[in-house]
This record gives structure tokens, C-alpha cells and sequence, in this order.
């Protein structure tokens, strides 16, 4: 069970530059967790059709809840960092690009007759299998470009 409330606040730093500040509060009642990951992002409008953007958030996520664990295992935490470029091609049609950065921490490894794993990166079709904590936990790091076209429907 997870209990998730969510504040932000956002606003405008003159004509080109907005910002949004947030906190995340999950609880997790399985875990006996709570967390403050705070969120922050700013936007700057370079004309009518451009804008970039910074984005940093903290993050966590429990392991799979169909896995057979004997206890329940802590979330996993991560950091998150983006930067961002938008161009409204057209009304209705935009085009981004994000460079991000993830660092993971403190995510459970689960061992199973096949070897240690991240819960998260597992297929669920794996799920049936007998699974064991041990005392360990996993870092990692990620980084990457995504690219995204966006079309919204516009007539009905």
C-alpha cells in the first residue's frame, strides 16, 4: 500500500522563464518507508516556437509486489536529471528532445535459481519463481537521449 500525496508550486520568473517546484511524499506501509523527493523544473520560451527546459526530481519505486519474497524489500531510489528542447512545429504538433541522467541507489537485489536481479528488471513472467533477499542492494546509473513527436487531435 502507498500513500502519495503530491504539492507544487509554479510561477513565472519574468516574461521567458516559468519554474515548478514540487515534493513527493510517498509512504510505503509495506516497507515502514517514507520519503521527501522533491521535484524542480524550469522552462525558458527562446520565441514563439522554442523552449528549453532543466529538470532534476528524486524518485522511488517498490519491487514487483507479485514476487515471492519472504520480507518486504525497501524501494529503490533514483535521481533524475533532464534537459530539454521543445518546438511547436505547428498548432497540435511538437517536437521534443531530452538529454536525461538517472543514478540508482538502494534498489533490492532479489536472487533466484537463475541468479541475482533488480526486481524492476525482470519480466513479470518470471514472477512464480521462489525468491530470496539478500542483504545487498544495487547502484546504477543511466543516461540517453529521448526523442518524442507529439500530435493532439484538434477537430472533436
Amino acid at each position: 500500500t502507498i500513500l502519495a500525496p503530491y504539492f507544487s508550486f509554479n510561477g513565472d520568473i519574468g516574461a521567458r522563464l516559468s519554474y515548478q517546484l514540487g515534493l513527493h511524499v510517498p509512504a510505503y506501509a509495506e516497507a515502514d518507508a517514507i520519503f521527501a523527493e522533491p521535484r524542480l523544473s524550469l522552462s525558458y520560451q527562446l520565441s514563439k516556437r522554442w523552449s528549453l527546459s532543466a529538470a532534476y526530481g528524486r524518485h522511488s519505486q517498490m519491487a514487483n509486489p507479485y514476487y515471492n519474497l519472504e520480507e518486504w524489500a525497501q524501494p529503490a531510489r533514483a535521481a533524475h536529471w533532464g534537459l530539454g528542447a521543445n518546438w511547436a512545429m505547428r498548432e497540435g504538433l511538437s517536437f521534443q528532445a531530452e538529454l536525461f541522467y538517472h543514478t540508482l541507489f538502494d534498489a533490492p537485489v532479489l536472487e533466484n535459481g537463475f541468479g541475482l536481479f533488480v526486481s524492476f528488471t525482470e519480466p513479470d513472467a518470471w514472477n512464480w519463481l521462489p525468491t530470496a533477499l539478500p542483504a545487498v542492494s544495487a547502484e546504477g546509473r543511466q543516461f540517453g537521449l529521448e526523442l518524442s513527436l507529439e500530435q493532439y487531435l484538434s477537430k472533436g
